[in-house]
């Protein structure tokens, strides 16, 4: 079996962040990915199912919700105007097709244990600096403002440890974040019309 969880350690005490690094209930998104992750344990206890559980960073790709950082980005910048909270966190975003590919490496060498993998990139990236290079890559300016709101329990910079997955599974992410920019900017640019 192949559990889906995501971000869940809240603040990092040390960068880049392992699977060892303490799990932590910091909002209610993450505590219930770590419930599932706990049920995923019981499982392989009590019946020996094994359990393969992918802690993915952020992902992004073709299609995402307008709501999320990238394709507000790039909308923005099309439009001319962003309107952001704060342009400081950092995060570590993984294509959704290395995503997708994490999750094939998994099923096509499933062992009888039970192990949890991060899935990231291994860099993290500000919300300035997406802005910068998708105006770079698009050639056009955003007017952009900030409210300098900072949400709770904010966490300012995350970096994934994907060794262990690399290293058991022969996974690693292929796709930059400016080949992943490119690709979301072309795919906007057609459904837009521009």
């Amino acid at each position: 079996m192949i559990f889906a969880s995501s971000y869940v350690y809240g603040p990092p005490s040390y960068l880049p962040v392992d699977e060892q690094h303490p799990v932590n209930m910091w909002n209610p998104y993450a505590s219930s990915k770590i419930i599932c992750e706990q049920l995923c344990h019981v499982y392989h206890r009590e019946f020996e199912v094994p359990v393969d559980i992918l802690r993915i960073f952020n992902i992004y790709g073709p299609g995402q919700n307008e709501s999320f950082l990238i394709p507000k980005v790039i909308k923005g910048v099309f439009e001319g105007q962003l309107n952001l909270e704060t342009l400081a966190p950092k995060r570590d975003f993984v294509h959704v097709d290395d995503v997708a590919d994490a999750f094939f490496k998994c099923a096509e060498n499933n062992t009888s244990g039970y192990a949890t993998y991060n899935i990231g990139s291994g860099a993290s990236y500000s919300v300035q600096q997406i802005i910068d290079k998708t105006e770079h890559i698009t050639q056009r300016k955003a007017n952009i403002t900030c409210s300098e709101k900072r949400r709770a329990n904010e966490v300012l910079d995350v970096v994934a440890d994907y060794s262990k997955i690399k290293h058991e599974k022969h996974w690693q992410p292929h796709i930059t974040l400016e080949q992943g920019l490119k690709g979301m900017i072309e795919d906007y640019k057609q459904k837009n019309y521009i």
